[in-house]
């Protein structure tokens, strides 16, 4: 267990190491770039999840014969835990 722990921290470590690398490289090309760790990023994200669950939310209304598979997609596939926790409680 503890060796699974390792394995995941270094993993951490080097998806943030990389996703910073791509983050200069973009800054290179243009300056004014929207980074990850920007307040505006987060609130971003956080617009972007509420327009999400509040579309999914009128996708019964909106298109019922296909209601049932997208709103089975968000469940399992949707990026944000908020959403998929919120879907799955009536």
């Amino acid at each position: 267990m503890r060796e699974f722990g390792l394995r995941a921290q270094e993993a951490v470590k080097l998806s943030e190491a990389r996703l910073r690398d791509v983050e200069l490289k973009l800054m290179e090309t243009d300056p004014h770039v929207r980074k990850c760790g920007d307040d505006q990023f987060h609130a971003r994200l956080a617009e972007a999840e509420k327009q999400r669950l509040e579309a999914l939310k009128q996708v019964t209304a909106k298109s019922p014969k296909t209601a049932v598979l997208v709103l089975e997609l968000a469940r399992e596939r949707d990026p944000s835990p908020a959403i998929r926790t919120a879907l799955k409680t009536p």
